[in-house]
């Protein structure tokens, strides 16, 4: 895992201000992205799809252009690269030589050639005392002394009978066998993903046509490969992508691949599922839209 610096007046930047939040939260991801990958600040073109869909930016294009336009990016051959980015963050070479530096240090330790200095007895010196002091405790060195001589008209006591250890019981309570857990476990999305004819049917039903079916089906791939998402079943986390707030309502517009749907979307889409629910309880059918195209219904709150 590597790291990258932030100052931390970088959101009272000016240039950053002037860029906006699509510029701001793209350089950040940026930022992790040459950190990570270790491009010494460069984003290639092909990098920027995924780099603005970590952002959640929909116009990564326009949205690098604002950073050109203040500063803070440059454009070369074949991608961007981060101003003044070796001012700040270490180099892909030094990097990779602390790395293998560490990774040496570790080796001699583990083999025995060296010893950390921050264990007791890597710096030679013994833990501390009870009592809280710092001080080394210094060893005990026997002395030389007379060895003692037995003296033979002492009688010596015969050697006592040895106990007899109880035998040991054998336990015969057998363990019951361990349950396996019947959840099952989260995987990333498999490779060539389409929904199950099921859940096309499902979504059929809410009034979202084949296309569009495809077309929200493929944003849902990109996003869970961007995202590096891990579900245990992926046609239900679709049917769920169809009613979040990525996925524009029937009939609207669909949202751009890395988009969320717009407020007014999400309020037409929660006012056709309540006018559904409506009028299956029998209830008045809903007024015509307005004349400028706003959906109104009794009893919905516009």
């Amino acid at each position: 895992m590597s790291w990258v610096k932030l100052d931390d007046g970088f959101f009272r930047n000016a240039k950053v201000i002037a860029a906006g939040r699509d510029a701001r939260d793209l350089y950040l991801a940026a930022l992790c992205h040459c950190g990570g990958s270790l491009t010494d600040g460069f984003v290639s073109d092909r990098a920027l799809r995924m780099v603005g869909a970590e952002a959640d930016v929909d116009d990564p294009k326009a949205s690098a252009a604002r950073l050109m336009g203040v500063g803070l990016w440059t454009k070369v051959d074949g991608g961007f690269v981060v101003h003044d980015y070796h001012e700040y963050q270490p180099s892909a070479t030094k990097v990779r030589a602390d790395r293998d530096a560490a990774a040496e240090r570790m080796r001699r330790i583990r083999s025995g050639g060296e010893q950390p200095a921050n264990i007791p007895g890597g710096s030679g010196e013994l833990p501390p005392n009870n009592n809280g002091s710092s001080a080394t405790r210094s060893r005990p060195s026997p002395v030389p002394g007379k060895i003692p001589v037995p003296d033979p008209s002492v009688g010596v006591s015969p050697p006592a009978p040895a106990r007899e250890e109880p035998a040991a019981q054998t336990d015969t309570h057998t363990a019951p066998p361990e349950r396996k857990s019947r959840k099952e476990p989260d995987r990333p999305i498999p490779e060539g993903w389409r929904p199950s004819d099921e859940s096309v049917a499902w979504a059929a039903g809410r009034g979202f046509d084949r296309s569009r079916i495809e077309h929200e089906a493929e944003r849902f791939r990109v996003h869970a490969l961007a995202k590096d998402r891990r579900l245990a079943r992926w046609d239900q986390g679709f049917r769920s992508w169809l009613t979040s707030d990525y996925c524009a309502p029937p009939g609207a517009p669909a949202a751009a691949p890395n988009g969320r749907a717009s407020p007014a979307d999400r309020q037409q889409r929660h006012n056709a599922e309540f006018l559904r629910l409506v009028g299956a309880r029998g209830h008045d059918p809903p007024l015509p839209p307005d004349d400028d195209g706003a959906i109104e219904t009794r009893g919905v709150v516009r």
